[in-house]
Formats: C-alpha cells, structure tokens, sequence
C-alpha cells in the first residue's frame, strides 16, 4: 500500500464529519484534525474513542509486514521509549500482525501514545503463548511487576478464553500493562474474575452486571495489570456483525436515547472519499466498551474504525 499522507487526512476527516455532532462536538473534531498527520504514515487504520458528546482519542493500527516495518523504522527518532517493542515487533510479522498506537487527545494528556499489539492466529496456548507475551512484556514500559502479572493471568485462562491482545497505556501515569481478553460471557463474569485473580469491589462487578444488552454475546474483558491485577475493568462488545436494531437493543439503559439512536446509526458500514490510488475507504462501528467512570457510574465509550483497504486485501482485515 502507497503511504500517502494527505489522503489518510481527507479519510479521517470524512469519517469526523459523519460523527457530528451528536458524537463527536466540535472542540472533539478539531483536536483529531490536529493529531492527524502526527504518526508515521504506512497505517492501515485510524481508530477512534468516542465518549459521546465529549471527548475523542485516535489510534491508528499498521499490520505486518510492510506497515510495521515502516513503523519500526520511525521509532527510535519519533517514539525511544517504545522502539524495543517495535521493532521486535517488524521482526517477527508471524507473531506480531497488528501494532496499535493511542493517543490519549485529553487536555495535559502526554505526547507519546500507549502501543498495543495483536496476538497470532492461530491462538498460542500454554507455555508457548506465556513466553511470547514475556517477550512483549520486557520490551515495554510497564510498571514493576505488570509481567509477573500478566503471567499469573495466563496460567489461569481457561481454554475457553483467548487473550487477543496486549500493550502498555503509558499516557497513563502508572504505566500498566493492558491485558485484552475475549469470549467472556456477562453472565460469567464474576466467576471469570475470579478465577483470573481480580480482587477488586464487587460494586464494579455488578454495575457492568447491568448491561443487559450484552448478554448472549462474546464479550472482550479488558484488565490492567501492575502489582497484580488493577481495579479498573471494561467490557467491550464487537459489533462489526450487528445492525442497528442489535447495536441499539445492547445500548439501552447505558446511555440516552439519543445516544443510542446516534450509534444504532453508525452500526452501517460506510464507504468514504480519501485514501490513496487504488485504496477503498471504510467507516465501521468496530466495538462499544463500557467501564465505570471516576464515580462508579457506567461509562460507554464508541469505537469507530476507518479501515483503508488496498485492492489486493479483503473487504475486512483480520485483528482491525
């Protein structure tokens, strides 16, 4: 795929506008427009964190091997902090398919982006899957102790769980490592905790126990590691396979009606104008993820992925 820098920015800028404003407002809008040509070209999708009406933070996800390999050669002058893991990451495309970088668009907010990484399919197992993420651990930088953390975690995942991905959320001043899980079951979730180690309040448990739109789905389970397991959880829904009736049903109660109604909409996949010579462009409602905010309330966040498909792939690629 052809970097081209200018088209990636009419592409975001296009999805941005489908978003307004009932879920991106203005000041959302112009802080992305800043921020877009601050990464290295060569992604093969923008990802945006919508908290509806408020503010928006922008991931952009390069895939093996080419676009991460472009990523890693612009690390050590644009990203030291996060180079070892890049360019581990360039080194080993069977491994490694997808890199994600974050940036966190909230005012004060650190410059340099939390990373995030795929696991390999098919899924690593055992002892296999523990040293690949003691490999990305090490090359991270984590708060003491998150990989013996991460480790612990691993011995207990049962088989009927698949961890997807992992990464650091250094725009986070603890600097935790960011353990994402999938095919966990709402109705399974304390028991699940459990059995992975969290020990946190059982209010944050049974706050998300109210998100009766999630139930009957496969759910990811996002945890934070440090010194053992972290308070904080989210839950996240994939929705590339829902319509709009299914993606509001799952909303109702979490949020306003209007809300609701605004992502329902976006639930469609959309083709845009922008990308480079050769490449289609794509908005997707990608997940919707709920957590609890600074006062134990439910929060719900929007991801939105805009998806630059070259001729030669298909209409959509695996891990984005």
């Amino acid at each position: 795929m052809v970097a081209d820098a200018a088209a990636d920015r009419q592409a975001l800028a296009a999805a941005v506008e489908t978003l307004r404003p009932h879920l991106i407002p203005d000041a959302a809008a112009t802080r992305l427009g800043a921020v877009a040509g601050a990464f290295p070209a060569g992604a093969l999708a923008d990802i945006l964190e919508i908290r509806p009406g408020g503010t928006a933070d922008l991931s952009r996800a390069w895939m093996a091997p080419a676009g991460t390999r472009a990523l890693a050669a612009a690390a050590p002058t644009l990203y030291p902090p996060l180079a070892p893991l890049l360019i581990h990451a360039a080194e080993r495309p069977k491994t490694v398919p997808v890199v994600w970088l974050e940036r966190d668009l909230a005012p004060g907010a650190p410059a340099l982006p939390s990373v995030f990484v795929a696991l390999p399919r098919p899924r690593l197992r055992g002892a296999a899957l523990v040293a690949h993420v003691d490999e990305i651990a090490r090359r991270l930088p984590v708060a003491p102790g998150a990989g013996e953390t991460a480790k612990a975690v691993l011995g207990a995942l049962p088989d009927t769980l698949t961890l997807s991905q992992i990464g650091a959320l250094v725009s986070r001043q603890a600097a935790l490592l960011w353990l994402v899980i999938y095919g966990v079951a709402l109705a399974g979730l304390a028991a699940t905790l459990s059995g992975l180690g969290w020990r946190g309040p059982a209010a944050t448990v049974h706050a998300l126990l109210a998100a009766d739109g999630f139930a009957g789905h496969a759910l990811r389970l996002h945890l934070d590691a440090g010194r053992g397991l972290q308070p904080r959880l989210g839950l996240e829904l994939p929705t590339l396979d829902l319509g709009p009736d299914a993606v509001r049903a799952a909303l109702a109660g979490l949020c306003p009606p209007a809300v609701a109604d605004a992502v329902a909409a976006i639930a469609t996949p959309m083709r845009l104008p922008g990308g480079a010579p050769g490449v289609s462009v794509q908005r997707r409602l990608n997940h919707v993820k709920i957590g609890l905010d600074a006062v134990g309330r439910i929060e719900v966040k929007v991801y939105v992925s805009v998806l630059k498909i070259p001729a030669f792939l298909p209409s959509r690629p695996a891990h984005v």
